[in-house]
């Protein structure tokens, strides 16, 4: 049986320490959307991860040019897909 890996620590602050499993699922729902659309999704760099601001999480996809995708972490665990950077996420 194949040993699961530890879980990566966080890069910088302001991540939360378990943002591979949801940065994992939001990438998942950012190209199935991508693919459901019809368009060429842009490739988040490894920068991507979990933030934590004012209480609450988002999972910030991004790349070299910035945020392409971002997803709020529901209470219930769910990802929510946002329209908008929400206030104060674009000043990090």
């Amino acid at each position: 049986m194949a040993e699961t890996p530890p879980p990566r620590l966080a890069s910088w602050p302001g991540l939360h320490p378990c943002y591979d499993v949801l940065t994992n699922r939001a990438m998942t729902a950012y190209f199935r959307e991508a693919k459901r659309e019809g368009v060429e999704p842009d490739q988040p760099a490894n920068t991507s991860g979990v933030v934590t601001l004012g209480g609450l999480d988002y999972v910030v996809l991004e790349n070299i040019v910035g945020p392409i995708a971002v997803y709020r972490v529901r209470n219930d665990g769910k990802l929510k897909r946002l329209k908008r950077l929400p206030a104060g996420l674009d000043d990090n």
